[in-house]
């Protein structure tokens, strides 16, 4: 357990992370991340030995966040919409967040051929239950939410930061009736 002023600099140093990295991707230098939070780099690295510490762990929180959102999304009723309504909200955060995007893109791939990452999204249940309704193509799988996510970035980056969401919610809402039966 930490002290509460380290407890204190750990939590300034991952929103500052966060804010920096959605700002500028995850290429920023770890001093512009200390000077943002308000402390020292040493500090920092006492928190966070590596760099790359630093990004999974906050690629670490904005995953656990995603999954509670997701947990809660299984559970409505009406399947299509709650699952287009978790890609759309998947792809907002990709258009707003460089950052979040990156590390989505990077990370998705080796996380989402894990069940135990798919079960913690309640993704398999959801895909099931609009599956079972006769509304989801039957070949829809894992696989098509690594091309959407991907594509998607692609998308976002070609449109430029003025268009990203635009393009974005165009692109996804294209994917979205490609998913359809």
């Amino acid at each position: 357990m930490l002290r509460s002023d380290a407890e204190l600099n750990r939590d300034r140093i991952m929103i500052a992370a966060r804010d920096v990295f959605c700002e500028a991707g995850t290429d920023v230098s770890v001093d512009r991340i200390a000077r943002r939070a308000g402390v020292s780099v040493a500090t920092l690295y006492r928190r966070f030995p590596t760099k790359q510490t630093l990004i999974d762990d906050v690629f670490a929180d904005v995953f656990h966040r995603c999954s509670r959102d997701w947990q809660a999304t299984a559970a409505d009723p009406d399947p299509w919409p709650a699952l287009a309504a978790r890609i759309r909200c998947f792809a907002a955060a990709q258009a707003g967040d460089r950052a979040y995007s990156a590390m989505l893109v990077s990370q998705l791939a080796d996380a989402m051929r894990s069940p135990k990452v798919s079960e913690s999204l309640a993704l398999s249940d959801l895909v099931a239950r609009v599956t079972a309704s006769g509304l989801l193509r039957a070949d829809f799988g894992m696989h098509d939410v690594l091309l959407l996510v991907t594509g998607n970035a692609g998308v976002i980056a070609a449109a430029g930061p003025e268009h990203a969401a635009a393009a974005s919610r165009r692109y996804v809402e294209t994917m979205l009736r490609g998913f359809l039966a």
